[in-house]
């Protein structure tokens, strides 16, 4: 899905007519567009990004709900206008459409169902506007999960990578004299330089530190949280092997397919979580969003985890 723009709710606030309008777009079928949606999916709003000027579209969302469902607009979306002529249709735009009629870098084409007749553009509306499922909530964010896990072993090699240019003058240590250094290290070796053994005790710290955290960080429980009139609710589902997933869902379509289906069979809905995972979501929770912390998790925001299985 990264062809589409994914919209998190919290970075929304709800409209105001004719204010947050373009003042090129009449916003009276714009809001009548709303209002006829608004009659057949309760409860939905509209609304902008925080702080953001006056825009031609809208985002649909439930607060409740991590993304914003799609968005719509009442506005001319071809690509090519003959001159003086204008065509303004009533647009929706989501994750589940994809009509093809243009090249797939163009996100806002791509996902977009258009009609000059507004009952026809509110059955559209209706019909893509779905809410994201928690495979889909787990999908959207999984590439970003594995960038923070990238950073850590990128760091943790940077720091190996130092140590080892000080020991042998080279970023990458012979395996003969990595050998040779380890026995002196574990033998109680006293170097004629203190600071050379201090390197090598810093070198082989890291080293293991790095051998360990290679195995761990692989395997998660992603908790998605909500909230309800008596407490929390949970969603959990495993995410074993999170780049192999992350690879799968972007090139390998056949076999993400049926892994995500395994997934979804397997998805668990509790008001208990296991006291290891609610400890993690715990220290979590009080982090900001996009937080990531090594041998925890990494935080989404206030309504998704990954916690270290």
């Amino acid at each position: 899905m990264d062809k589409y723009m994914h919209v998190p709710t919290h970075t929304l606030r709800e409209v105001s007519f004719p204010e947050d309008v373009v003042s090129t777009i009449p916003h009276l079928p714009l809001q009548a567009f709303m209002d006829g949606i608004k009659k057949q999916l309760r409860g939905i709003k509209f609304g902008v990004v925080i702080d953001s000027r006056q825009a031609n579209y809208m985002f649909a969302y439930y607060p409740d709900e991590v993304f914003a469902r799609g968005k719509i607009s009442y506005k001319d979306c071809r690509d090519i206008k003959p001159r003086g002529e204008e065509k303004l249709t009533f647009n929706v735009s989501s994750k589940s459409i994809e009509n093809n009629k243009t090249n797939h870098y163009n996100s806002d084409l791509f996902y977009r169902m258009s009609s000059t007749n507004i009952t026809t553009g509110i059955r559209n509306a209706v019909k893509h506007l779905r809410a994201y499922t928690p495979i889909d909530v787990m999908t959207t964010t999984l590439e970003d999960l594995v960038r923070h896990r990238n950073s850590v072993g990128q760091d943790e090699n940077y720091e190996i990578r130092q140590l080892s240019s000080y020991l042998c003058d080279s970023g990458v240590m012979c395996a003969k004299l990595r050998t040779e250094l380890l026995h002196l290290h574990t033998s109680g070796h006293n170097f004629i330089d203190p600071v050379y053994g201090e390197k090598l005790a810093k070198y082989v710290s890291a080293s293991k530190e790095q051998a360990e955290n290679s195995s761990m960080g692989q395997d998660y429980i992603c908790v998605q949280v909500r909230t309800t009139g008596t407490g929390h609710e949970f969603t959990c589902l495993d995410v074993d092997d999170h780049k192999q997933l992350a690879h799968d869902i972007r090139y390998d379509s056949r076999r993400s397919e049926q892994r995500l289906s395994d997934m979804a069979a397997n998805v668990r809905v509790t008001t208990e979580l296991p006291d290891e995972w609610l400890a993690k979501v715990a220290v979590l929770a009080i982090t900001d969003n996009d937080s990531f912390l090594d041998g925890i998790g990494w935080k989404y925001c206030d309504e998704v985890y990954y916690v270290y299985k």
